[in-house]
């Protein structure tokens, strides 16, 4: 049975956007099915289904609906530290027994001898490119 795999990370510039299609292509090209909540938000404001007052509802709604169908998370980590949204969706998925990815492609770190902070460094396997993410999915195939 294919594996399902949800793409979590900030979407608040093109750069990130950029970055995650990358992460969507090369889950797709290895065979997985991606679930990526930007792509199937833009089909719902086309839609015109994330309108209105309760439109952060159902964005919400959305991803943990995309979390709890998916077999793995790939989190991007890069940052100064991670973005709120996608600690969240981290902490969601280790709770429900999921196993997390994170990937840290920048070089800054957040303390001594920690990439991220410590709990979601000590709850994720943390790869450093996507060349090493490859690598990390194809254990699951």
């Amino acid at each position: 049975m294919t594996k399902t795999i949800f793409v979590a990370g900030p979407l608040f510039s093109e750069g990130e956007i950029w970055f995650d299609k990358q992460i969507v292509a090369l889950i797709e090209k290895l065979g997985f099915r991606a679930l990526w909540s930007w792509r199937d938000e833009k089909e719902l404001i086309k839609k015109g289904e994330l309108s209105g007052k309760d439109w952060t509802y159902k964005i919400y709604a959305l991803n943990k609906e995309f979390l709890d169908k998916s077999d793995i998370v790939v989190a991007v980590l890069d940052g100064s530290d991670v973005d709120s949204g996608t600690a969240w969706e981290i902490g969601y998925s280790i709770a429900k027994g999921k196993k997390v990815i994170g990937i840290k492609t920048d070089g800054r770190l957040h303390g001594k001898d920690q990439i991220v902070n410590l709990m979601i460094q000590e709850s994720v396997k943390i790869v450093r490119s996507l060349e090493e993410l490859e690598e990390e999915l194809l254990k699951f195939k």
